[in-house]
């Protein structure tokens, strides 16, 4: 299952780096209800995983769900790449909603839900999991990245965009998600504990994980504000 899931992030990375025709993305999913050659090596390999792989590992539902999230994510990255830089930035909400269709936290949630008929039958305890985990993937990686960003490349990210929605400083909206995302983590660990045990440890680890990956990633630059990890 693990190995399923970095396949399948790998994936999404390539296509979010490689696919530069987004007239191509556009047709992503007429030509998978088809079943269509994709325009594009990359998304061609993304079709072929959720229609041979997903299916074969976490099952026909759950891949519905991923399929669905995949469209979603594609969808964001279009819409994000057509509009002005400045639009709808006073409009509240707004880039938070956008921000909701590009992290793809259903898609990953997908391959940490344990398959069988003893998870099957327990899943509602384990969906959960799902807008956690996509909360968490997006305020973790827009603090994260907010360095190699905003600082080095001076890039009009997710905090920026915030910022001039809320009129504050950028440091105000980075310490307001920072307090944010450390007090959603603790109630979501404290309310799955009260449910289940398991699907807390599931939540927690993969939390822990996504930010260590974060730290060794040489893309986010963490190690040049001397930012380390506990040991």
């Amino acid at each position: 299952m693990k190995v399923c899931m970095a396949v399948f992030c790998e994936l999404l990375e390539m296509v979010e780096m490689n696919v530069v025709h987004v007239d191509y993305a556009k047709l992503f999913a007429s030509s998978l209800i088809n079943n269509q050659p994709q325009p594009d090596p990359y998304l061609e390999c993304l079709a072929n995983f959720l229609r041979t792989e997903a299916p074969r590992v976490i099952g026909h539902f759950r891949t519905s769900l991923l399929v669905s999230s995949c469209l979603d994510i594609l969808n964001g990255m279009i819409l994000e790449s057509a509009l002005p830089i400045h639009s709808a930035q006073k409009i509240p909400g707004f880039h938070e909603w956008i921000r909701g269709w590009n992290a793809g936290g259903t898609a990953v949630g997908q391959f940490l839900i344990p398959t069988g008929d003893q998870s099957e039958s327990h899943f509602t305890e384990y969906v959960q999991l799902l807008p956690a985990i996509s909360d968490m993937q997006s305020y973790v990686n827009d603090i994260l990245s907010f360095y190699k960003e905003r600082i080095i490349r001076r890039e009009k990210c997710y905090l920026h965009q915030v910022s001039l929605e809320n009129q504050c400083s950028e440091m105000e909206s980075l310490k307001e998600l920072c307090s944010r995302t450390s007090s959603l983590y603790l109630k979501n660990c404290e309310v799955m504990g009260q449910s289940n045990s398991h699907v807390r440890q599931i939540y927690r680890d993969y939390v822990m994980g996504y930010i260590e990956w974060h730290f060794y990633d040489e893309l986010y630059k963490l190690n040049e504000m001397g930012l380390r990890l506990f040991p």
